[in-house]
């Protein structure tokens, strides 16, 4: 809730133990090479930070701290190392999976554009359902379809999916001096992040 953190790196054992990929034990924290004292934790006295790493990829890491000086025996160390390769493997798999339903619906979107594009249905039938996948597939809350007539050259509002105040507005005002405008004018993409 504080926007507690650390960085990954030499200045403490998790960012040590995320770094090199390996185990950091430290029996005696006031013997540590480098610890970093939490101050949420003061009573430390050993930890144990092990990393969660699978299939080449470092997720992050676990640590387990005791008040208590030398509390981490072999058997310890070697259960704690096996249950945070289990939790990395996990992690692994559901970010493939995530990431294969990802694709997966991104096809289905493309393909679904796809047919729609191909269809006999006219372009105000055609458009509302195309913007309606995109915003599902990209998960975003608001889009447009501006197609410019041919004899003004100014864009129109052809479907959309707009939040009301907003709608009313570009309905009064027209597309003149939009970001869309800019674009179509300019011929390029545009990014605006903030």
């Amino acid at each position: 809730a504080e926007g507690w953190q650390l960085k990954v790196g030499e200045d403490s054992m998790i960012g040590r133990c995320i770094e090199t990929v390996r185990p950091d034990i430290q029996l005696d924290i006031d013997q540590a090479p480098a610890h970093l004292r939490n101050p949420y934790l003061p009573e430390t006295k050993s930890e144990m930070a092990l990393p969660l790493f699978s299939r080449g990829e470092v997720f992050g890491a676990i640590t387990i701290q005791s008040t208590e000086p030398n509390a981490f025996s072999m058997e310890d160390t070697t259960i704690l190392q096996t249950m945070a390769n289990q939790i990395s493997v996990a992690l692994a798999n559901a970010r493939l999976f995530e990431q294969t339903q990802t694709a997966l619906m991104e096809t289905e979107t493309l393909l679904n554009v796809s047919q729609l594009s191909s269809g006999t249905a006219g372009i105000d039938d055609t458009l509302p359902q195309i913007l309606d996948l995109i915003l599902k597939a990209t998960q975003l809350d608001a889009g447009l379809f501006s197609i410019a007539d041919p004899n003004t050259n100014k864009l129109e509002l052809n479907a959309h999916q707009i939040p009301d105040p907003f709608l009313d507005k570009l309905i009064a005002e027209g597309l003149d001096g939009t970001l869309c405008d800019l674009v179509f004018q300019q011929r390029q993409p545009l990014i605006v992040s903030d």
